[in-house]
């Protein structure tokens, strides 16, 4: 850290500024009005001056890739913004110098007590217009998001406010991610962190494999990365990671397809829903090909061909001791087996995400009835294979599932004439039913059966 700078104290005073307000003024050559109720009192609007000797060195704003610890120095200009403890701005300060420590000096609009907590605030942060770089564009950490705070005590003399000495701390963490696809670089020119709910995109200006990304602190979250390139997405997951304010960081991550091991022609469908749709069964080769059969909460699947030697039963289900009272897992009611109150699969009993990989799962109900309720679905053929055809009400994509039937016992039901969808929901009620997409020539609706039943599975894209 450079050494803090000794500057000798600026006070800048500052007149009160008056604005009169202009009588009106009516005249005859035998009276003059000089009634008080029109004329403009005149209006004084104070200001006050404020002069803070601050430093920006060590542990400050991420303005150098080196080491561990962000640093950075002040630049004449520089604008600090002056908060009283209701979090009001109440005036504006500005860097008279450059180097590790300046001046900052500028005016108030209202004037503190003696002794009360101001904070100042250096570039609130903009974070979806960063285009990956540290410094050097318009766009880059050090003009949009190189955030960073200090709280300081006011001393007041007349109009003037002085406070001690201000040690700016960053308020955010800044990551330098150099991105892999196997062994190579991977480039692209939109890169989105997803974490803690909140998406904070970069957009580098051109196609980019080192990353930086200024992002505020956090504790313990899971982090997902997401580059598109070209056709393909790319993901990057990982749970318990901290991001420490103050702090530098690199990390190389090896990204992958985000199709996972899904078939191909499988391709992604934006319905304008909160989830991407796949465009195919899992198990399928094509989008009219039913695919396989799945119990529900069983990842192995069988075809619709009857002589594979499996029965869709309750002595074969594996989550049962043989009968719908006697549930080992997902099970919210005592009367029907071991209580977890597991109402939604886990990812290792998810269809879709242990045979596509771990950018897929099955749809929750929740999701079936979004996809019900915003497209239009109309029952239809594609390539002579009866099904419904979901078309969305936003955009106009569409997606076509397969009238594909179910198994039970040894048998198949109902092929080309209704579908039947496993969601990931337990019916909560009655926990030896899952909730699943119902569908025939004349409606589509949400509806729930026994979990032994062979049902089809249509992946959903991971958030």
């Amino acid at each position: 850290m450079k050494s803090k700078k000794k500057m000798k104290t600026n006070f800048l005073t500052l007149a009160a500024l008056l604005l009169a307000g202009a009588a009106v003024v009516s005249c005859s050559k035998d009276t003059e009005n000089t009634n008080p109720e029109t004329q403009a009192a005149p209006v004084e609007v104070k200001t006050y001056t404020m002069t803070v000797e601050a430093s920006k060195g060590g542990e400050t704003r991420a303005l150098a890739d080196a080491g561990t610890t962000l640093t950075s120095t002040w630049s004449v200009g520089d604008v600090v913004k002056v908060y009283n403890s209701s979090n009001t701005e109440i005036g504006e300060l500005t860097a008279q110098s450059a180097g590790a420590s300046t001046t900052l000096s500028g005016t108030l609009t209202t004037l503190p007590s003696n002794g009360d907590e101001l904070t100042l605030k250096y570039l609130s942060p903009t974070y979806n217009t960063q285009d990956g770089t540290l410094t050097g564009s318009d766009n880059s950490i050090d003009k949009v998001c190189d955030y960073a705070e200090a709280t300081v005590t006011a001393t007041v003399s007349g109009t003037s406010v002085t406070t001690g000495a201000a040690s700016f701390a960053s308020k955010q963490a800044i990551v330098k991610f150099t991105l892999k696809n196997g062994d190579g670089a991977l480039s692209t020119t939109k890169f989105i962190v997803y974490v803690g709910g909140i998406e904070y995109e970069v957009n580098p200006a051109s196609a980019a494999s080192v990353i930086y990304v200024a992002l505020p602190g956090f504790s313990e979250k899971a982090i997902t990365l997401t580059a598109p390139v070209g056709n393909d997405t790319y993901t990057y997951e990982k749970t318990d990671v901290s991001f420490t304010d103050g702090k530098f960081y690199r990390i190389t991550v090896k990204m992958t397809d985000i199709m996972g091991s899904a078939p191909d022609g499988c391709e992604l469908v934006d319905l304008g829903l909160s989830v991407k749709w796949a465009n195919m069964n899992v198990g399928a080769t094509s989008v009219t090909d039913y695919g396989d059969y799945f119990a529900w909460g069983e990842t192995v699947g069988y075809s619709s061909d009857t002589s594979d030697g499996r029965s869709f039963n309750w002595a074969s289900y594996k989550w049962c001791n043989g009968s719908y009272d006697t549930m080992t897992k997902y099970c919210t009611d005592s009367s029907y087996g071991t209580v977890d109150n597991k109402t939604v699969l886990d990812l290792e009993d998810d269809v879709a995400y242990v045979n596509w990989g771990s950018s897929w799962r099955m749809p929750t109900i929740t999701e079936i009835d979004e996809l019900l309720n915003n497209t239009t679905h109309e029952w239809t053929t594609q390539n002579g294979v009866y099904g419904r055809k979901f078309t969305s009400t936003t955009n106009g994509n569409s997606i076509f599932l397969p009238a594909a039937g179910y198994r039970d016992g040894s048998s198949l039901y109902n092929q080309t004439s209704y579908g039947y969808y496993w969601s990931s929901s337990l019916n909560e009620s009655l926990p030896y039913y899952a909730r699943y997409l119902r569908f025939n020539s004349e409606n589509a609706y949400p509806y729930y059966y026994y979990r032994y039943i062979g049902f089809t599975v249509r992946p959903v894209l991971r958030n």
